[in-house]
């Protein structure tokens, strides 16, 4: 009996074994098989999140246009790019993180969704957000890997000409908009701009053309009006309601990436420079109060930029900036409007005029910050202020209103910097170097793809923060 109890005990494991152990081995948090849609909602979520950070390892452009100064640790205000690598932050976040979920998510549409029109649509605005985020990348290194990025078999991508890219994505973004159908649906929900909203993708796109068409105006006029009055022929953005945001949520773990930065994490590092405080004060600018709080003593104030500055003596962002909800914009009526005033000083046929154009950018701005219409009239009002009277060029006249209102996106201000040469930025007298006219490689390609890297900066020139990029003349 015993003998047979030995015989049969593993007879009945093993019988009691038969169920299918190989889920066993699959992780529920980091499933093989994703739905595409999900991709696609993340990469936007992390190009948002990497636009608006105040996080000094990754994004400090409003440290360079003078908008916001270090109070204690000043490194990154003397334009140190090199102790915390931060172009290398902004290739990994851009290229690794944003594109690759971008050109995963197309490559899982077809399967997932079996709706042509609906599928045509999808493809068409993952597309559109990556010549957004290509942008990005090319205005702010130049040359850069592109045709053979993003492909995990090539550890050693050669170099695009910048210029190339740049027509490219125009191209591509041709493309998508003829692609887009307002009778079909696209990515509901899981399109956190603009809900899933074809038409509204489609304004937007046109949008973000008639600004890679102005960002090139200095370079190739010709092909820029071609762009600008291509887009503008279509339908771009006319109001504050067709914004493109991305809007965060009150409470972790989608919130506000300033919030998390500056008040999740109990932080101090940041107060306003005298730079824009200073000009908006002599202007009269209704804004002073909604982009700043009062400083010491009830007014407002701003620290010198480089210079180790009381936290608690200066101005700082203000609550709204702050708020853990506080969206993300990706490109903003007031914007279109400034584009706009400057393609008819170019001689664009893009309608009305440039005073007309400005006006309406201004007024936007002071709306949708919180401002009232009639603030904005009294504002234009002022001979400092109007069009007609402003001192300067068009140019000095768009650029300095341009720089008060693009105020949060430092980043996107940084390239209208450069790009029209106003206004006046002097750099710290303690900076390492002149303002940047680029950001430096990631240190990651000087030492893995160097053969490529030696290339790539040789052609621009040299691979310093001083080089000027293709659409940078002057």
């Amino acid at each position: 009996m015993k003998k047979l109890l030995i015989i049969l005990l593993p007879l009945i494991i093993f019988a009691g074994c038969r169920k299918d152990l190989t889920s066993l081995n699959s992780d529920p948090k980091n499933p093989q098989n994703v739905p595409s849609y999900t991709l696609f909602t993340n990469a936007q979520a992390t190009l948002s999140n990497t636009l608006q950070s105040s996080n000094v390892n990754l994004n400090i452009f409003r440290l360079i246009v003078q908008y916001w100064t270090e109070a204690t640790y000043t490194d990154e205000s003397n334009y140190d790019l090199g102790t915390r690598q931060i172009p290398r932050g902004i290739w990994n976040s851009l290229y690794r993180d944003v594109l690759r979920d971008f050109e995963e998510s197309k490559r899982l549409i077809p399967r997932d969704i079996s709706n042509a029109d609906q599928q045509k649509n999808q493809l068409a605005i993952v597309d559109i957000m990556e010549v957004y985020t290509w942008y990005y990348l090319v205005t702010t290194f130049g040359n850069i890997p592109y045709t053979e990025a993003l492909n995990i078999g090539n550890p050693f991508p050669k170099y695009d000409d910048q210029k190339t890219i740049f027509l490219d994505l125009l191209t591509r973004i041709d493309a998508d908009i003829t692609a887009l159908n307002t009778s079909a649906p696209s990515f509901g929900k899981a399109d956190i701009i603009y809900g899933g909203d074809v038409a509204a993708w489609k304004t937007f796109a046109n949008s973000f053309k008639l600004k890679m068409g102005m960002t090139i105006s200095d370079d190739d006029a010709a092909k820029a009006k071609t762009v600008v009055e291509s887009a503008v022929a279509e339908f771009v953005f006319t109001s504050n309601s067709d914004n493109a945001s991305f809007q965060y949520l009150s409470g972790p773990p989608n919130t506000n990436p300033i919030w998390v930065d500056l008040i999740q994490s109990g932080r101090k590092d940041f107060v306003a420079t005298r730079t824009i405080v200073d000009t908006m004060e002599s202007l009269n600018d209704p804004r002073v109060p909604l982009y700043f709080t009062t400083d010491a003593v009830g007014g407002y104030s701003g620290g010198i930029p480089g210079s180790g500055n009381n936290f608690a003596t200066f101005s700082k962002p203000s609550t709204t900036i702050t708020a853990p909800d506080f969206p993300g914009l990706f490109l903003d009526y007031s914007e279109v409007e400034f584009f706009l005033a400057e393609a008819v000083e170019r001689g664009f046929s893009v309608g009305g005029t440039a005073a007309t154009h400005y006006n309406n950018a201004i007024t936007a701005s002071i709306t949708y910050w919180g401002g009232t219409p009639a603030e904005a009239t009294a504002y234009l009002a002022q001979p400092s202020v109007n069009y007609l009277t402003a001192p300067g060029t068009y140019k000095q006249k768009i650029g300095k209103q341009k720089w008060i209102a693009l105020y949060n996106r430092g980043w996107d201000e940084w390239i209208e910097w450069r790009r029209l040469d106003a206004p006046v930025i002097t750099a710290p007298p303690t900076a390492l170097t002149a303002t940047p006219l680029r950001f430096t490689y990631s240190v990651d390609e000087q030492n893995i793809n160097k053969t490529n890297y030696d290339a790539a900066a040789a052609a621009i020139g040299s691979d310093v923060v001083t080089t000027k990029l293709f659409w940078d003349k002057y």
